[in-house]
């Protein structure tokens, strides 16, 4: 778990580690949870609030790193290579130190491994029903121009949303299998050490390729991992993105700086003016974000998702499977990075059939 900055939100995420209990409401038996904290160059109380929770006897067992170098993915690797050199047992898990965990969350992790059918497991986190009920406007918007992705069931009920009439749903998870999502990515050891864990990728022209989730279950997608994902109950995110930086996000240019500084406290007024914003938002290129990340990307990792899923791909199915196994054919790419130029060319030609095809198979057309 990489840290910075976090006094304002680690007691809630300490806190909701503490009271981790199995799926009959138990403690969890000693030794089921360890927590790695990586403080990464905060200058805040992060890492002394780490410390006192360490020495809190009901607290897990818990180890402090430090990573000086500011970056999320130096964080995760170092936290990383730490569980792996230093702690037995066999599986990982990466969260975030800004989301809430509900009670169940290692347990449900643990669950999904133990019929020992899968090798990676995403579990979704999203803004919790609190945070949508104050936005109904931007809720309302979202759920009618991108669909159900981005609220959690227990929002879609709250909120009296009908999933039969959402564009993207989570079914999607399910066909196309690979849920990037650090809010707690699970893994097991093994494949983590196979594909050479977190490392820095760099764009074509020099830049960092950040999103190290993304960077790294696509190199997990290669190697044959097997992916499984749990919905509910869902991870509460923390909605300061939306809060401080809807524009950006909307148009796809968050989380392009790696760990963010946004901070500070949250007004009424934020509320107001994000709800505001719904009408203003670039909902078309958060519709060929996720069908580049969910749908896209997904078939250039295993191009046989093509042929177990044409309905989705209509007329674009046959180009697209060629191209993708022409490039494979001639260059085995390892990362992630090395793949995104195709991606944009595959998504700037077919994102439109694809999403006409969705419509068509939701019955919104």
């Amino acid at each position: 778990m990489p840290v910075y900055n976090e006094e304002d939100t680690l007691p809630d995420v300490l806190s909701s580690l503490t009271r981790q209990a199995d799926m009959d409401g138990r403690p969890l038996p000693d030794g089921a949870l360890r927590v790695v904290a990586v403080d990464n160059a905060s200058t805040d109380r992060s890492r002394s609030l780490l410390e006192s929770w360490a020495g809190e006897a009901a607290s897990p067992e818990v180890f402090i790193l430090e990573e000086p170098e500011k970056g999320v993915v130096a964080a995760r690797a170092r936290g990383g290579r730490f569980s792996l050199e230093e702690l037995d047992g066999t599986l990982m898990v990466h969260t975030d130190s800004d989301s809430v965990f509900p009670p169940t969350f290692i347990a449900n992790v643990l669950s999904r491994f133990s019929a020992n059918n899968v090798d990676v497991v995403s579990y979704l986190g999203f803004e919790p029903t609190c945070f949508w009920r104050r936005v109904p406007d931007l809720a309302r918007r979202q759920f009618e121009e991108v669909g159900s992705i981005s609220f959690s069931r227990e929002t879609l009920a709250a909120l009296g949303f009908d999933e039969r009439r959402a564009l993207f749903t989570s079914q999607i998870y399910a066909d196309f299998e690979n849920v990037p999502t650090q809010c707690g990515l699970a893994m097991t050891k093994s494949h983590y050490r196979r594909v050479g864990g977190y490392v820095r990728e760099f764009n074509r022209d020099g830049t960092e390729r950040l999103g190290e989730a993304r960077n790294l279950t696509f190199r997990l997608d290669r190697l044959g991992a097997r992916f499984g994902h749990v919905l509910s109950p869902p991870v509460d995110v923390n909605p300061r993105r939306y809060l401080f930086e809807a524009k950006d996000l909307w148009a796809g240019r968050s989380y392009t700086q790696g760990m963010t500084d946004l901070r500070g406290s949250v007004s009424e007024e934020h509320y107001r003016a994000l709800d505001r914003s719904a009408g203003q938002l670039d909902y078309e290129t958060a519709r060929r974000n996720f069908v580049q990340r969910y749908i896209v990307d997904p078939c250039i990792a295993r191009p046989e998702r093509i042929r177990q899923h044409p309905q989705y791909f209509g007329p674009s199915a046959q180009p697209l499977l060629e191209r993708i196994l022409d490039a494979h054919a001639s260059r085995n790419a390892v990362f992630y990075s090395e793949v995104r130029p195709l991606s944009d060319e595959l998504v700037d030609a077919h994102c439109r059939t694809i999403i006409d095809q969705v419509r068509k198979m939701r019955f919104l057309i």
